[in-house]
This record gives C-alpha cells, sequence and structure tokens, in this order.
C-alpha cells in the first residue's frame, strides 16, 4: 500500500512542477503533497536519481525547484512504471493534453487555455 501512496506522491510532486513554469519551494510542495518537507526532499531525491542523465527536478538555493521539461517528456515516455497504470478516457485525454503543452515550441499560458474552454463551455 506505501509503495502506490509514494507512486503517487510522485507523479502528483512531477504534475504539480510541469503546470508551474517558474521555481516552486518545499513549503509549497509540501502543502499541495501534504506531506512534511523531508518527504519532499526525499520524493524529489528518488525521482533525480532514477533520472541517469541528470537531475529531472532542478533544484537552486533561495528559489526551489523546477522541472526540466525536455527531461520530464522523455522520462513520461521511457517509464515503465506509469505505462503499466490503468488510465479511465478522461485521465488519458488529460495526460495526453499536458504532454502535447509540455512539448509545444512556445511557451502557452495554461491558465489562459482554461479560461478559453470554459468560455466555450460556459462555465462560469
Amino acid at each position: 500500500m506505501e509503495m502506490s501512496s509514494n507512486c503517487n506522491r510522485e507523479q502528483d510532486l512531477l504534475l504539480f512542477l510541469s503546470k508551474n513554469q517558474g521555481y516552486v519551494t518545499s513549503k509549497d510542495l509540501l502543502e499541495v503533497l501534504n506531506v512534511s518537507q523531508k518527504t519532499v526532499y526525499r520524493l524529489i531525491n528518488k525521482i533525480n536519481n532514477e533520472y541517469v542523465d541528470s537531475p529531472l527536478i532542478i533544484s537552486e538555493r533561495g528559489r526551489g525547484y523546477k522541472l526540466d521539461y525536455e527531461k520530464f517528456i522523455n522520462y513520461q515516455k521511457n517509464n515503465n512504471k506509469y505505462k503499466e497504470i490503468q488510465f479511465s478516457p478522461n485521465e488519458r485525454r488529460k495526460r495526453i493534453m499536458e504532454e502535447l503543452l509540455l512539448s509545444s515550441p512556445k511557451p502557452i499560458n495554461v491558465t489562459l487555455i482554461q479560461s478559453l474552454s470554459c468560455r466555450r463551455l460556459r462555465c462560469f
């Protein structure tokens, strides 16, 4: 049970970092993941150790953590853990959209896309 919990935390951490283009503090991460600061450090260390070439999550003292998007996309494609998971159609669409947005040659503002989608669907 702990393994799936850790796997979900890793996925949640990567997803949160992928949605934030700038640096994110460890305090922000521990609040979002609802874990201790030590757990945040361990998760980041584990993820970075799984990625052989260089860190997947970049850290800069005084600024926080930032995801290397190009490496993240390659990591997702090559990571068997994520291929074994069965996703619902909605989750699959969401992940495909995230990958397309992350691999876009120009930066894309996710908030702008969400607001455009809501206008089309008349979400208020």
